[in-house]
């Protein structure tokens, strides 16, 4: 005889939006609701407010969302599309295994706790931990050929 028992389950999650910058370890990170275009352009846009006098390369990789024709991107923001899978040269994948692997360590209840635990977590990274995860000289050396 098999237990029965009534659950209800239910998907819930959010997604987390992101760019480093590997020679000053700074971030700009974003959590919203889903993985789409038009979250894609939300964070793109708060991406170009954040200092809107310089122009920012975002390295990103070839997912059909970062691509489309609806994308609207800023002045003050150009794109930087990888080869196919190859996240090994996109710095902020570094930063994200990180923060998995300390995640990995916590087992939150509810969603709004894996939030919380992740804005803590943000907070703690220091421009010299986000420099050492992210600034490889392969990458920099790439990164330079590439923008000229």
């Amino acid at each position: 005889m098999q237990p029965v028992i009534t659950s209800n389950f239910q998907f819930e999650s959010f997604y987390l939006f992101g760019a480093v910058e590997p020679t000053t370890g700074d971030q700009f990170i974003l959590e919203l609701p889903h993985l789409n275009t038009i979250n894609i352009q939300i964070f793109v846009d708060h991406f170009a407010k954040r200092d809107p006098e310089s122009f920012h390369l975002l390295v990103l990789d070839n997912a059909a969302f970062h691509k489309t024709q609806n994308l609207k991107i800023p002045r003050n923001v150009g794109l930087l599309f990888l080869p196919a899978y190859s996240p090994e040269l996109n710095p902020i994948e570094r930063f994200w295994r990180d923060l998995k692997d300390w995640l990995s360590k916590h087992q939150p209840h509810s969603l709004d706790e894996l939030s919380q635990l992740i804005v803590s977590r943000l907070k703690e990274y220091t421009a010299t931990a986000i420099k050492s995860l992210t600034a490889f000289d392969y990458l920099l050396s790439a990164f330079r050929h590439a923008i000229g």
